[in-house]
């Protein structure tokens, strides 16, 4: 018996999906969080005295009261980036702390499965850096977790549903979660799933919920006289305000007014906002047009307009925010959204289904370069598999060239997706030439280094590209007659 795992490593939750096989069936799924019926929350909080670290529920909860607790939320956010908090004389950077969440994934996946999970395949969002890719991998190997590979969460989205979804044949993946918004076009041919066009934007839930808190900090320092804002308040108030206004934005979604109450708001007295849905409404307008318009973005990209695709699978917990869904229904027939219940386990679940059959991945466009007369030049052709090996190719440069001008771009002048003009400083040389390695390793990264044959040792240039466009073949079973 073999287990397999698949993390949805989210800004807001994360989940495992666990696949247990006996030969070639399945035995049996698992879905893992704090508990099998939700999520694990993205929180971890970390005791200034002594250290002790406190993941999931408790460390959003009421630990998140207590001012001996350093409380972290939305630590993939910041993944890519160089920072350090001094805790209880110790040094914690993001990937420490993300490796906190890891380790509780990974307790609770061994728990439940009575398995070892020492590897996983990981889903991220769309274009996401190499750089916070390798923070990712790293974090995870601290929790004793080798990321065996990365896919994007629409796509693994739509993968946990193929099955029921076969029928359509063009298929946007809108998914709008607390982090980042992601919209991914699809078309499905003989169970290959081909990415034609992607568009991906940090404007999510969080910024709602900000956006929310804001206004709030603002009315309440209207009524009352004082001059203060959302960033006046301590960090601690900060975050409790966030997470009172992330739980009434939910609580919109099914009532037309909630009430969001703090007894002591940082010494400002007490606070309650009564918050109403056209209020709500028309606060976030500005969100919901930025989204939708990534999703539009994204049809046009890929040649398709409202009546050629064939339906619109939404995903995160923000597609479940009634002004989007009020604006969507007014674009598209009804028939074309999809909105599936239990949609918080979706990715997990699909990235477990590529783990447990991993298919292969093969280019959608080439890859190459644009020359000085326009012609295209290919590195890598269409339908190529990947990761691949490297591939070598030397351009002679012209005699007194300050520079050399390298356009890398996928497929012709006619079809491209992305163009990047990538410069190169160059020495005058009459006999200079410049050397360009390139190749796309198993994170789906595209990867070109450029050297000079006069300069070898001090003169080379590296670039890289996280948005491949790629197909990937899937094995769909039959529709299941009950939904999750």
């Amino acid at each position: 018996m073999a287990t397999y795992f698949g993390i949805d490593f989210g800004t807001t939750n994360c989940a495992v999906h666990a696949i247990t096989a006996i030969g070639d069936g399945i035995d049996d799924e698992f879905d893992i969080g704090e508990t099998d019926r939700r999520p694990l929350p993205s929180f971890v909080a970390i005791h200034r005295e002594t250290g002790e670290v406190v993941t999931g529920l408790d460390a959003k909860g009421s630990i998140a009261e207590e001012d001996e607790y350093e409380v972290f939320s939305s630590i993939k956010t910041v993944i890519g980036e160089e920072r350090e908090w001094i805790i209880a004389g110790k040094s914690w950077t993001p990937v420490d702390i993300a490796a906190e969440l890891f380790k509780a994934l990974k307790r609770k996946a061994e728990n439940s499965t009575h398995d070892i999970m020492d590897e996983a395949v990981v889903a991220v969002p769309v274009g996401f850096s190499s750089r916070k890719k390798n923070n990712i991998r790293k974090a995870a190997l601290k929790a004793g977790i080798k990321v065996i590979m990365f896919v994007s969460e629409p796509t693994s989205a739509y993968c946990s549903r193929a099955s029921e979804m076969r029928k359509y044949h063009n298929v946007a993946v809108f998914d709008w979660g607390g982090g980042t918004l992601d919209v991914v076009v699809l078309r499905i041919t003989d169970n290959i799933v081909h990415e034609l066009s992607s568009v991906g934007i940090t404007m999510a839930g969080n910024d709602i919920d900000r956006h929310l808190a804001e206004r709030i900090c603002m009315n309440v320092s209207t009524r009352s006289g004082e001059d203060f804002a959302l960033e006046d308040l301590s960090p601690r108030v900060q975050l409790r305000l966030l997470q009172k206004c992330e739980q009434a934005k939910c609580d919109l979604a099914d009532e037309d007014i909630v009430t969001i109450m703090d007894a002591n708001l940082d010494g400002h007295g007490m606070m309650m906002e009564k918050i109403d849905y056209p209020y709500f409404s028309l606060l976030i307008e500005n969100e919901v047009d930025q989204a939708v318009d990534c999703l539009m973005r994204a049809l046009s990209d890929a040649g398709m307009n409202r009546e050629s695709i064939d339906c619109i699978l939404c995903e995160g917990g923000s597609s479940r925010l009634r002004p989007l869904q009020e604006k969507l229904l007014k674009l598209f027939d009804r028939k074309k959204l999809i909105f599936p219940r239990k949609a918080m386990w979706d990715i997990a679940t699909g990235v477990a289904q590529i783990c447990y059959k991993p298919g292969c991945y093969t280019l959608n466009k080439p890859i190459g370069l644009t020359l000085s007369n326009n012609k295209f030049y290919p590195l890598f052709k269409i339908g190529q598999r990947v990761p691949t090996e490297e591939k070598t190719v030397t351009f002679g440069v012209i005699d007194g060239s300050d520079d050399a001008r390298f356009i890398i771009t996928d497929g012709d002048e006619n079809s491209q997706t992305f163009s990047e003009i990538f410069p190169v400083k160059v020495r005058k040389f009459s006999d200079e030439a410049l050397k360009v390695s390139c190749y796309i390793d198993a994170d789906m990264v595209f990867r070109m280094k450029i050297e000079s044959n006069r300069a070898p040792d001090d003169f080379f240039r590296v670039w890289t590209y996280s948005n491949l466009k790629v197909s990937y073949e899937i094995d769909a079973p039959a529709p299941e007659q009950n939904e999750r």
